[in-house]
């Protein structure tokens, strides 16, 4: 999985500026109470949004303490994201923009699908102060979002790889394997230790969570037919080597832009290695 850009933002001015734009009062005349809650909480905010920033920046986010809040205090922290807000709409398209142009619609968390949507990486029912924290937002697409729902951590270690601070572009820990029955490419995906403990720990987590090894098996059938619509060009010109160094370049250039373990990544390095895969090829294209 690749780190993704951070939004370094004025976060305690997001803040602000949500409260500052809300209406003073009510649609039956009285003072917004949201409002007066919220002006009153944000010297506290910014005292959670300093240690946030901290434990941020030391990757040491599973020390994270959130609560403190009655009902409430968490009702008008969450409704600063519900409610229509064009600063957190700025926040949001921000993230976006900031990142690289493979990944602005690209979920990060499975690499699979489009982004739809935010996830808040510690969840707003129990971390509501952080509900328009940018470096707590993820834009991810829905299915990630569903399957994560509240959860991040199991007792004290993490479960969910936080796209912003795990960089494991470089690190080859998903493989695949591929067989061909009757003409038909079958793969497998699998795990394989980084020699971390730690990191194999939450890459076991996540990828459980995400149920990602299936998603993975399940989208490289359209994948296997994208890679053999682009090497049709090449049709009963190359013998097996030629073809594979074809394959092996294309599969260089994806890991120079979406790393060693991305998903497609792993496909097309098994695709290359197969020379079961390869003869069926040049077999159909001569």
């Amino acid at each position: 999985m690749k780190q993704i850009n951070i939004p370094y933002r004025d976060y305690i001015g997001d803040y602000g500026s949500v409260v500052v734009r809300m209406h003073n009062k009510n649609k039956w005349g009285e003072d917004n109470q949201i409002k007066i809650l919220l002006s009153g909480l944000q010297d506290d905010v910014a005292e959670r949004y300093d240690i946030y920033k901290s434990i941020f920046n030391s990757e040491d986010i599973v020390g994270a303490l959130g609560g403190g809040y009655d009902d409430d205090c968490k009702k008008a922290l969450q409704s600063m994201y519900i409610g229509d807000s064009a600063r957190v709409g700025e926040i949001k398209q921000h993230i976006r923009d900031i990142q690289e142009e493979d990944w602005k619609d690209l979920c990060p968390y499975c690499g699979i699908n489009c982004f739809s949507g935010y996830d808040h990486y510690l969840p707003k029912g129990e971390f509501p102060e952080y509900s328009i924290l940018a470096i707590n937002l993820i834009h991810c697409c829905s299915t990630c979002n569903t399957k994560k729902l509240e959860y991040w951590k199991d007792d004290l270690d993490r479960g969910i790889v936080n796209p912003y601070l795990d960089d494991l572009s470089d690190v080859e820990y998903l493989l695949c394997g591929v067989n061909c029955n009757n003409g038909i490419p079958v793969v497998e995906f699998s795990l394989e230790s980084t020699g971390n403990d730690v990191f194999d720990s939450l890459l076991i987590k996540h990828f459980a969570r995400f149920d990602l090894l299936a998603r993975y098996k399940d989208r490289s059938n359209s994948e296997i037919s994208t890679i053999r619509d682009d090497i049709e060009s090449y049709s009963g010109t190359l013998d097996l080597e030629s073809l594979r160094t074809v394959l092996q370049d294309r599969y260089q250039r994806e890991v120079l832009r979406f790393g060693r373990s991305f998903w497609k990544c792993a496909l097309r390095k098994a695709l290359y290695l197969s020379d079961d895969y390869l003869r069926m090829l040049v077999r159909t294209e001569a």
